[in-house]
């Protein structure tokens, strides 16, 4: 157990330096493109910050065999991340005097809202819905992801275009995929040492799945995040973290069809208080987006200060609650 628990801790340093080297390239992407730093954050970044998620779901239902691993996962990621915005926001709360969140961070946290409701439904009916072997559950969350992609590619750019950088965009494109790669490599072993961590030290596969597998899988975007908050792009910081949530969302799609015709959404208490929690920490996050969504030089940030605090409060009282 010891060299498992060894290789694991060496997996999550490997996790937190190809992190930090995205985050960088990302910034380096946002003052190099006229891409909106929404979109860049939201998609881009979200998406691979968001890999570890994808692939851990995956060999969680291929090669464990385990669905709980999968909803532990992706929930506990989720009030992680908010957790994570909440965090940055609060330490560089100077930065949110100027800060500005475009429109399409507010979409995305509709919808993730919308989600979670939709899985609190299915908690309290018990019921999944199947349709040809998939769940309706898993095709309208990746709808509603779909939705959101929309307004995030229609966004405007609010990124600085003043670069010092000598690396040219295809440079650093390519620099950010081979990070990308390590980071998937990662991510697959640290799903092993995961599951028999979890069974060594008698975790539930749900509270296993979002402590051991939630907050490793969650590092990408904690490190990318401190990054992009020393150079002040707060914008790609929401981008990347409500971008990261819907992503994680979406991936209940894809392992829904790798574990073809058998009920995905195995729920117990841990889930249902990660869904409650994270319900009102996205809750809160969209009222920060609205307060942060008007342009202003130096606002009062009691407010906002206040709202990065729920979630904050919420990911340390499923921490407790979960003991």
């Amino acid at each position: 157990m010891l060299l498992v628990l060894l290789g694991y801790l060496l997996l999550v340093v490997g996790v937190v330096v190809f992190s930090a080297q995205l985050g960088n390239y990302v910034n380096l992407l946002d003052q190099k493109t006229s891409l909106a730093s929404a979109f860049i954050g939201g998609v881009l970044l979200a998406a691979v910050t968001s890999l570890p998620e994808l692939f851990t779901s995956l060999t969680s239902v291929l090669a464990v065999g385990k669905p709980a691993l999968v909803i532990g996962n992706i929930l506990g990621s989720n009030v992680f991340n908010l957790f994570v915005m909440g965090f940055v926001f609060l330490l560089y709360w100077k930065g949110l005097r100027s800060a500005y969140l475009t429109g399409s961070h507010r979409v995305t946290a509709i919808s993730s809202l919308v989600i979670y409701g939709i899985l609190l439904f299915s908690l309290w009916s018990g019921k999944t819905f199947f349709f040809y072997g998939v769940s309706l559950i898993s095709i309208v969350i990746f709808l509603l992801y779909a939705f959101s992609l929309r307004a995030m590619s229609g966004d405007e750019d609010t990124g600085d275009k003043e670069s010092a950088s000598p690396l040219s965009v295809k440079q650093i494109v390519t620099r950010f995929v081979f990070y990308a790669v390590l980071l998937v490599i990662t991510s697959i072993l640290i799903t092993y040492a995961s599951d028999y961590l979890g069974e060594s030290l008698g975790l539930g596969t749900t509270l296993a799945g979002a402590l051991l597998l939630g907050i490793v899988t969650s590092l990408p975007e904690m490190i990318s995040c401190f990054v992009l908050a020393r150079m002040n792009n707060f914008n790609a910081i929401a981008g990347n973290i409500l971008g990261s949530c819907l992503f994680n969302f979406a991936i209940f799609l894809v392992a829904d069809l790798a574990y073809w015709n058998r009920n995905l959404y195995v729920y117990d208490r841990q889930a249902g208080l990660m869904l409650i929690l994270g319900a009102v920490g996205m809750l809160a996050s969209l009222f920060l987006c609205f307060i942060l969504g008007k342009k202003r030089e130096n606002r009062p940030v009691g407010s906002a200060m206040l709202l990065s605090a729920v979630p904050v409060a919420c990911y340390i009282a499923f921490v407790f609650l979960s003991a």
